[in-house]
């Protein structure tokens, strides 16, 4: 099964640490967890506590609790919500855990899904489109996963992911600022 540790640090990585760009939709964003959306994160707390340390804001990295606050956010948001302790496939996860975070859980289960539609044998009763990943989607990735096309499936949804990323930034020019960021999220996870 795959392991949470292993889909965060790579998450985080793609993260990167406190940004405050003029264009972001999150405005100022710590690991990826954005002040403007989720105003009541205890971590925020600790980042303002720390703003007047002349370190900052390097000096965050070395805060324990602050990374705690951070993988306790991202499992109870995310990893729990995409079951991501039943999937098989470490890859698979990884995409998902980075999907769910950038795009979204219901848009990252529905890409998923569709995603599924496509890949499972024809004669497998297509999943609904629910926007929930539950026991029948996690059924048919392992049922990828046993078949050795788990690795497609996560390509399949890096592609899906990209394409997301083509059209927001076509529809949105501000957002052109991050499309080579979006886009290097892509790379094997």
């Amino acid at each position: 099964m795959a392991d949470y540790q292993t889909a965060l640090t790579g998450l985080l990585q793609r993260e990167g640490g406190l940004s405050n760009h003029p264009h972001d939709n999150g405005r100022e964003t710590y690991a990826g967890i954005s002040r403007r959306f989720h105003p009541d994160w205890p971590g925020w707390r600790l980042i303002d506590a720390c703003r007047a340390h002349p370190t900052f804001p390097d000096n965050l990295a070395d805060l324990a609790c602050l990374r705690r606050e951070v993988t306790s956010w991202y499992r109870g948001h995310y990893w729990d919500h995409i079951g991501g302790e039943h999937i098989a496939s470490q890859r698979v996860a990884n995409r998902l855990l980075d999907m769910a975070a950038h795009l979204g859980l219901r848009r990252a289960a529905r890409i998923l899904q569709q995603t599924l539609n496509l890949l499972l044998p024809p004669d497998t009763p297509p999943l609904r489109v629910d926007c929930l990943i539950g026991p029948r989607t996690q059924a048919a990735i392992t049922s990828l996963n046993h078949s050795g096309r788990a690795d497609i499936l996560a390509i399949a949804l890096s592609v899906r992911q990209g394409a997301h990323y083509l059209t927001r930034a076509e529809q949105d020019l501000t957002q052109r600022a991050f499309l080579h960021g979006w886009l290097r999220r892509l790379n094997p996870v």
